[in-house]
Order: structure tokens, then sequence, then C-alpha cells
């Protein structure tokens, strides 16, 4: 069974998807930023991480560059899943190798799930 961590801070996008991931047969684990998906990473590695921008503590993009710093890390794949839709910051996440950029108000589940498939099928 694949895991994947859904690193979110408002419980709007955060419950449902990690939901939906279930009923579809993933094993899910939550975190509210960046600083507590770290701490949980300790213990149990995602297969796959969909992860927000804009978050307290320590955001997405900080977080991002921590993963892919660290070589246990660094290859997970990684799907941003924000509200912002900017060309700055999808620059920013193509040059940190995040493997999708998903706006918030655009994105179907549908969507979100044909990519994590695609991602998982090449592990």
């Amino acid at each position: 069974m694949h895991k994947i961590m859904v690193v979110d801070d408002m419980d709007i996008f955060l419950k449902p998807i990690a939901a939906t991931l279930k009923r579809e047969g993933f094993s899910v684990s939550c975190a509210t930023n960046g600083r507590v998906a770290l701490e949980q990473m300790l213990q149990d590695v995602p297969d796959l991480i969909l992860l927000d921008i804009s978050m307290p503590e320590m955001d997405g993009f900080t977080f991002l560059e921590t993963i892919r710093a660290n070589p246990t890390y660094q290859q997970i794949p990684v799907i941003l899943l924000t509200a912002i839709n900017e060309t700055n910051y999808v620059k920013r996440a193509e040059e940190l190798n995040a493997q999708e950029y998903l706006v918030k108000s655009y994105f179907s589940l549908d969507e979100m799930l044909e990519k994590i498939h695609k991602y998982l099928s090449a592990l």
C-alpha cells in the first residue's frame, strides 16, 4: 500500500483530500505545516507528498528545499496543491523539482488522483 502525506494548514482542503485518498486505498498521513511534516517523516517516509505553499511555521517551499537537500527524501515525488497561481511560484516549484503544480481553485479530485497514480506507478 502506497503512503501519501498531505501537508496543508487548512482543514477544508486537508480532510476531504485525505478521505478521498483513504477511499482509494492509500495509507495517508497529514501535517499542518512543513515542520510537522518533517518530524513525521523521521518515523514514516511517504511515497508521495501533496504540499501546500502558504502555511505557518514552515511554508511549502522551505519544506521542499529541506527535503530536496536530504538524500533520504530527495526522490520523493511532490505535487504542489496551492491557492497561489503566480508565474514566479510555478518557476520556483520547478527549480525545487516539484513534479506537479495544481491550483486549488482549478483542480479536480480526479485530476489529482490521475497525477498521484502517474508518479506512484513509476516507483
